[in-house]
């Protein structure tokens, strides 16, 4: 099996080889040796591939181990959804940022109580952290991602 791991991992390109490290953490104990011999015989160090897997293992992290959050604000929004665009709804995004060590994004939107997608009621603006999802945006939708909340606005 160590040979089936070696040989596949000769086979990639050094990003290849890069985007599995990051994700050392799901791999089996021969698999993880197997990868860093690899990345050694390319010249690369034992700190490069550290530094790598701890990129990985910080872009993993749940939202609610980041640092600047309000679990208890979270908690008390709850759940934000919609059924057939009645419910609560987050709309608009303002001031938005990225944080590529830790990959989410943070942005500023108001929590609305909705009729058939119509606005009717303000619950608050917040600033809100979430995930960043590689879909392409038509085929998302503002209520379904997962987030936890910074602060509220005033």
């Amino acid at each position: 099996m160590t040979e089936d791991f070696a040989a596949t991992y000769r086979q990639m390109s050094d990003d290849e080889l890069e985007r599995i490290l990051a994700d050392t953490h799901d791999l089996l104990e021969d698999a993880r040796n197997c990868l860093l011999a690899e990345f050694r015989s390319r010249g690369r160090t034992d700190k490069e591939a550290a530094l790598i897997a701890e990129a990985g293992r910080k872009r993993c992290l749940p939202l609610t181990e980041t640092e600047g959050i309000d679990l208890h604000l979270t908690a008390e929004v709850g759940s934000v959804s919609t059924h057939n665009g009645t419910g609560r709804m987050f709309i608009g995004k303002r001031n938005r940022t990225y944080d590529e060590t830790y990959d989410y994004e943070e942005f500023d939107s108001t929590l609305f109580w909705t009729f058939f997608y119509v606005p009717i009621l303000s619950r608050g603006q917040f600033r809100l952290r979430r995930r960043v999802k590689l879909e392409l945006p038509y085929l998302t939708r503002e209520a379904s991602y997962i987030f936890v909340i910074v602060r509220q606005l005033g």
